[in-house]
């Protein structure tokens, strides 16, 4: 069956400046865009969220441990956490990164996380996926 979207009549809320090398996950019918790198060359360190049921986008607040400015990281959803999984990407001053940091998308709360064991090397441009293993 085919579906057309078309264009929604009303306030579409403030959508993030144009911007790329960001990532984005789905969690409850939205869709939040993290990061990026914007049109004036700055390191963004802010998320949007877009719903997807009014077309409507606004900004998604974090505190706590707030991830730094990145682009070409990755992120993943935990919807058995409700935590997107944040990792790497390139930082201020070109830096490739090494970092993990858990939100929870229910309350914008956002930490550092220290995993046990190995991490993965620093990298960059790189992809992720996250498979729940019995299903």
């Amino acid at each position: 069956e085919k579906r057309v979207i078309s264009p929604v009549e009303g306030d579409h809320g403030t959508p993030p400046s144009a911007r790329y090398g960001m990532c984005s996950v789905s969690y409850n019918n939205n869709m939040y865009v993290l990061g990026g790198y914007d049109k004036d060359g700055v390191l963004c360190d802010d998320c949007y969220v877009f719903n997807t049921e009014n077309f409507a986008w606004q900004r998604f607040p974090l505190h706590g441990d707030v991830p730094p400015g990145r682009l070409f990281h990755t992120a993943v959803m935990m919807t058995t956490s409700n935590m997107m999984i944040v990792y790497g990407g390139k930082g201020d001053k070109n830096k490739t990164l090494q970092d993990m940091y858990c939100i929870n998308m229910d309350t914008g709360e956002s930490r550092l996380c220290l995993p046990t064991g190995s991490l993965p090397g620093p990298r960059q441009n790189h992809t992720c996926v996250c498979v729940s293993l019995g299903q």
